[in-house]
């Protein structure tokens, strides 16, 4: 006997449109473009609950994905992308209640781990429903592969750093031009010491042309000197602080070297650009302005960043992420142990 696969949609302009929406989605682009193939496809159907739960992520990534400026074609602002992904993914899920990622998309709004989400401080609670969320929507589907992004990009804020990898790698599996899945690949080869990983994975994303992004540690530590100052010259031009982009590259070749009078100016510096964030520290943490660091840095697990992992405010910044009462509950990473004083140590 034949194998009955049951469509989508039976309306093939709505399939069509949902078709054309996903490699936007997919490379995290143009989300203006993904969101108006998907508006067309639930009015041409309004129970295709698939386009309903991608349209959800859609606007969800427009609030979180685009550096504080969401695209005007897909709403008038975070606000409003935020509530409408909760919109849209309360539609799929009443059309279908097992869709995977419209509960991977409510999942990511009732425990965002991104600034800008919620007033409400992380803790262990927070990080322990994330990963349930997430684990409960790949249960229903092994092959979301955003559900394993953010399960990873939670394993990697927990510090769970295999369990991220894997995540990312099984990711990338399932979708091979899932840009983000292969960037964050790139920073999980490097905190787990394997910067050669890192480098190959880096290349497959410039490959693919999403050519700003860098991790420059990794270049700095194979010596990839020549790489190193062209990506630097493209990412910061002419104007940095540092002058010649030579002093970035000894950086992060020495993070422990004699930098601490680049710290006030950097600092300024990266705050005026908008550099760092949840991925990347900035050059001046790296080189000691550990008071910088937020609970939104979600990456301090960077070999650069050994000088901060061994500072005091490396112990306020697990405690404001919660990450100690996790730890005990769940069980501590592989690279963190618990001292008889009390303090947490990381390798």
């Amino acid at each position: 006997p034949g194998v009955t696969v049951e469509a989508a949609t039976a309306n093939l302009s709505a399939y069509e449109h949902y078709l054309q929406a996903r490699p936007f989605f997919l490379a995290r682009t143009n989300y203006g473009a993904a969101e108006r193939h998907l508006a067309q496809a639930v009015e041409l159907d309004p129970e295709f609950a698939e386009a309903w739960e991608m349209r959800a992520a859609v606007q969800l990534l427009n609030a979180v994905a685009t550096g504080g400026e969401p695209d005007p074609d897909v709403s008038s602002g975070i606000e409003e992308s935020l509530q409408l992904a909760a919109t849209f993914a309360e539609t799929a899920l009443g059309l279908n209640p097992q869709s995977s990622l419209a509960i991977t998309v409510r999942t990511f709004l009732r425990n965002p781990l991104f600034p800008g989400l919620t007033e409400e401080a992380f803790d262990a609670g927070t990080l322990h429903r994330a990963v349930e969320g997430y684990s409960h929507a790949l249960e229903i589907d092994p092959h979301n592969a955003t559900a394993h992004n953010w399960r990873g990009i939670t394993y990697r804020s927990i510090g769970y750093l295999e369990g991220a990898l894997a995540d990312f790698t099984r990711c990338v599996e399932i979708e091979p031009l899932y840009a983000p899945c292969h960037i964050n690949m790139v920073i999980g080869h490097a905190a787990l010491g394997d910067d050669e990983a890192a480098l190959h994975v880096m290349a497959e994303v410039w490959n693919m042309g999403v050519t700003d992004q860098v991790h420059f540690g990794v270049l700095a530590r194979l010596g990839r000197r020549e790489l190193f100052l062209n990506k630097a010259a493209e990412f910061a031009g002419t104007d940095a602080p540092w002058g010649r982009h030579e002093v970035l590259y000894e950086i992060y070749r020495n993070p422990e070297g004699d930098f601490d009078h680049l710290i006030p100016a950097i600092a300024e510096w990266a705050e005026a650009q908008g550099w760092g964030g949840q991925y990347f520290a900035t050059p001046d943490v790296v080189i000691g302005n550990y008071g910088a660091v937020s609970e939104f840095i979600l990456t301090p697990w960077q070999p650069e960043l050994a000088g901060f992992r061994a500072s005091p405010e490396f112990q306020d910044y697990l405690n404001r992420m919660g990450l100690p009462d996790y730890w005990r509950a769940h069980g501590f990473p592989s690279q963190c142990r618990e001292r008889d004083d009390g303090l947490i140590a990381c390798d």
